[in-house]
Order: C-alpha cells, then structure tokens, then sequence
C-alpha cells in the first residue's frame, strides 16, 4: 500500500473538534481509496528526515485519486505540487523533499505585500492537473465548516441522514 502523509499540530486557538473531524474525514478518503494514510505531528518532524513521498493537508478530501494514478505521476517527475494556491498536495523524492524545505527555510516568502506559494518558490508548474479534480481542499464557509463539506464528500449516499 502506497504511503499518504500529513501533518498535524494542536494550535491552541484551534477548535480541536473541527480538526479531528477533518483529519478522520481525511484518513477515511484516502483509505476508501487504497492509501495508506500516516498522520505525523511534531515529534515525528523533529525526530527524522524529510523522507519524501505524497504529502497532503489534513483537509483534502481524496475523491478517487488512487495509488496507480500516483506511481504516474512519480515516474514522470521527481516533484510534483498544485501551483494554482498554496500547497495541499505535494509528491517529492527523498532528494528533492529535503532540498524544498532547505528552499523555503532559504529563500524569501513574502515581497512586499505578496506572499509567495511553494510552487513559486521553488519555481515549478503543476504537473497535478489532470488529479486535482480527484481531491477536494475543504474551506469552511459562512454555512459549513470544513469538517461538515469533507463529511458530504466522503460519506456514501445511503450512509447520510435523510
């Protein structure tokens, strides 16, 4: 089973019902559709290397993307990242995951007012075009929290409340 990563840290501020909800939503789609989610926290930063693989925020939905979908995009490039917001998808080999993170430790995000997304800081275009429609990067909104959206998307039909 192919390895999925995300990344969660408790931000005090944060409404830890809402994150749970999202990170369960998020473990959920990505098994449904034949990952194998790994959800890492501070400790696991600190305690290792930047390993590489597929990396996700905790609140994309994954829609259908599936492993062999991925392994097409791995043999076509060494990094792979949405360019069109910041990142919430991202593939990187073991080399290019560690020389990113040196790129965004190293370079400057912001100019001026503009805050720069890691797909222009490290000056690439998607290549992840064609699986974007596959997942879903829940926003909340004036009506639904991102937690509500993630549960819509992922929740089979005959499993939802009528």
């Amino acid at each position: 089973m192919k390895k999925i990563y995300a990344y969660y840290e408790s931000i005090p501020l944060a409404h830890q019902p809402e994150e749970f909800g999202c990170a369960n939503y998020w473990k959920h789609s990505w098994t449904e559709n034949g990952w194998e989610p790994v959800m890492l926290n501070r400790s696991h930063a600190q305690g290792s290397p930047a390993g590489g693989g597929w990396m996700s925020d905790y609140d994309v939905a994954n829609l259908g993307f599936t492993t062999d979908q991925a392994e097409a995009y791995e043999n076509d490039a060494t990094i792979q990242i949405n360019d069109d917001a910041p990142a919430y998808v991202f593939y990187a080999t073991q080399d290019h995951c560690a020389n990113a993170i040196k790129k965004f430790i190293q370079d400057d995000l912001i100019d001026g007012s503009k805050v720069f997304n890691e797909a222009q800081i490290l000056g690439l275009k998607s290549g992840l075009q064609e699986c974007l429609p596959l997942l879903h990067h829940a926003k909340s909104t004036g009506e639904k929290k991102r937690s509500d959206i993630m549960a819509s998307l992922t929740t089979p039909q005959d499993e939802k409340p009528l």
